[in-house]
């Protein structure tokens, strides 16, 4: 029976038609094999493929890489392979590496680009050509905590300004951090933060604060090159990044000054004066313009003592506590008050007009009233000037000044300042309050020790 089996089987191969479809069989399976572990060679290209970072940094570590992020992600690889094993390529399975070399100094570099297929043993894949070839590297040594200026614009302030706000960012401004390229940051002189405010916030009423900035560089004009301008991309700013704009209001403020020491008939009628500027356009802080006052500011005080029968000029600057300028002004008034149609008088003193407080009971104090001087006009005579209309100073003798002189200090002959006034009691009794004492006066007073 196995024998029958047998022979049955070997008749098949001297059947015609067996033979045919077995040889087309084998012939298929065969192909089929051969095609699948081998193919046919084929070119592919894989596009938008990424350098690895890491392979652009130099094995010294003096000089760190800096560069363009959106470079790093345009290489183009081609291969050539079977296509079997071409086909299986992923992206991820091409590796594109830089080779920096030997980096000794900062600056560019056109470092060469590489590219290899990971886990490519047997060398089924070739890489053919990598574009681009090379890409522009810039080498430095990298500093952090780097300290520049700070300043906020605001890109739209003709907008914000046309609708009543007034900008003084001056608040705003600090100091910034950065990291980057020691050459390039030390180029930098400022930082700004450029701000646009939404329109549905103008006028503000209250501190508007905002991290949706633009960061833009200032540099030394004498050093600034189109590669610098680049290369202020790779610095960067440390930690967060927000803008802080104040409520401001332009306001503009008349301008007056405070008499001090005059007669009692000028209470109510002050002398004739001029100021100039009359008014000044400060930047004040404020929620609401409703808030800001726009009373007389008081720019400085005017002594009655200090001024002559003539035309008296005074110089004071303006408080900015008080607000900004912003007419560029230097915040310089000019005060002149003119007392032009007063007459004046030179009164001799006399001891029996002086009042000596503070005597100590060992000393004994003798006033040389003969030559006490005005130490506010060293050129005037011996003597107390006394200003006034001339009808008043007609009334006024020598006798109705009064002199007092603190000599608690003195223990030897000085020159002391000595008080002179218009005595109350003349001024009472004679209805005259529109004179005054011109000038700083000082004596010599000689200190005797008293007799035991």
């Amino acid at each position: 029976m196995k024998n029958r089996n047998v022979s049955a089987f070997e008749r098949l191969f001297f059947n015609k038609k067996f033979l045919m479809i077995f040889s087309l069989l084998t012939a298929v399976i065969l192909w089929t094999v051969v095609k699948a572990n081998y193919g046919e060679m084929m070119n592919q290209r894989f596009n938008e493929l990424s350098v690895y970072e890491p392979s652009l940094q130099t094995d010294s570590g003096d000089f760190e890489a800096f560069y363009n992020p959106n470079k790093l992600h345009n290489v183009t690889v081609r291969v050539s392979g079977l296509e079997f094993y071409v086909k299986a390529l992923k992206d991820d399975d091409i590796i594109v590496e830089a080779k920096p070399g030997q980096v000794d100094s900062a600056g560019y570099r056109d470092v060469n680009l590489n590219a290899y297929v990971n886990n490519n043993n047997d060398d089924n894949v070739k890489v053919l050509s990598v574009s681009p070839s090379t890409m522009k590297v810039f080498y430095d040594t990298k500093v952090t905590g780097f300290e520049r200026e700070l300043e906020v614009r605001v890109t739209n302030e003709d907008e914000v300004v046309a609708k009543g706000y007034a900008l003084d960012l001056e608040r705003s401004n600090a100091t910034v951090k950065l990291s980057g390229p020691q050459s390039v940051l030390n180029r930098i002189t400022k930082v700004y933060y450029n701000v646009e405010i939404p329109e549905d916030q103008i006028p503000l009423t209250k501190e508007y604060k905002t991290s949706n900035i633009s960061i833009s560089y200032e540099i030394d004009h004498k050093e600034a090159t189109a590669s610098t301008n680049k290369q202020l991309l790779y610095c960067e700013l440390e930690g967060e990044v927000e803008a802080i704009i104040p409520v401001k209001h332009n306001i503009t403020r008349p301008l007056t000054i405070d008499f001090v020491g005059q007669p009692k008939s000028f209470a109510e009628r002050l002398p004739k004066y001029s100021i100039t500027p009359q008014t000044v356009n400060l930047l004040v802080d404020g929620g609401s313009a409703n808030d800001i006052t726009n009373e007389n500011l008081i720019v400085g005080t005017v002594y009655f003592r200090e001024l002559k029968n003539a035309k008296n000029t005074k110089y004071f600057t303006i408080d900015q506590s008080y607000g900004t300028l912003t007419d560029g002004s230097d915040g310089s008034v000019k005060v002149q008050v003119d007392l032009s149609n007063y007459k004046s008088a030179l009164m001799d003193v006399s001891t029996n007009q002086v009042e000596l407080r503070n005597k100590a009971d060992n000393l004994n104090y003798t006033p040389n009233l003969y030559e006490i001087k005005n130490t506010l006009d060293p050129e005037q005579d011996e003597g107390v000037m006394v200003i006034g209309p001339k009808a008043s100073l007609s009334k006024i003798r020598p006798g109705d000044l009064q002199l007092e002189i603190d000599v608690s200090a003195l223990t030897e002959p000085t020159d002391t300042p000595v008080a002179v006034e218009i005595s109350n009691i003349y001024i009472r009794n004679e209805g005259v309050d529109d004179c005054w004492v011109y000038g700083t006066y000082k004596a010599l007073i000689t200190v005797t020790a008293a007799e035991q």
